[in-house]
């Protein structure tokens, strides 16, 4: 969310600081064929990305704790994959849904 509101800010001052109307139409456009580019492939794929990176570290306590031989926080870490992975099939349509909105 902040890399998608610091590219619209940037795209919002180059369009307003247009010198001509023609200058201004041509951003404009331009504005909108990218806000509507990073709503439609960029936003889900910061999604996945942002559920990646705790399933990623999960796994990586989960191989840790499996090799160390702690059973009791490997079943705790499991269940926390498990949750995070659920989340993230939850959210299969809804991030789409919110792009639109």
């Amino acid at each position: 969310v902040p890399a998608k509101i610091a590219v619209l800010t940037a795209i919002l001052i180059a369009t307003m600081g247009a010198d001509t109307f023609e200058e201004f139409i041509t951003a404009f456009f331009i504005e909108i064929v990218m806000t509507i580019s990073l709503n439609v492939f960029l936003a889900p794929e910061l999604t996945k990305l942002e559920f990646t990176i705790p399933i990623v570290i999960k796994s990586m306590k989960l191989w840790i704790y499996k090799k160390r031989g702690l059973q009791f926080m490997t079943q705790s870490v499991q269940s926390e994959l498990q949750d995070i992975r659920d989340e993230l099939a939850a959210q299969h349509i809804e991030p789409m849904v919110e792009n639109y909105s």
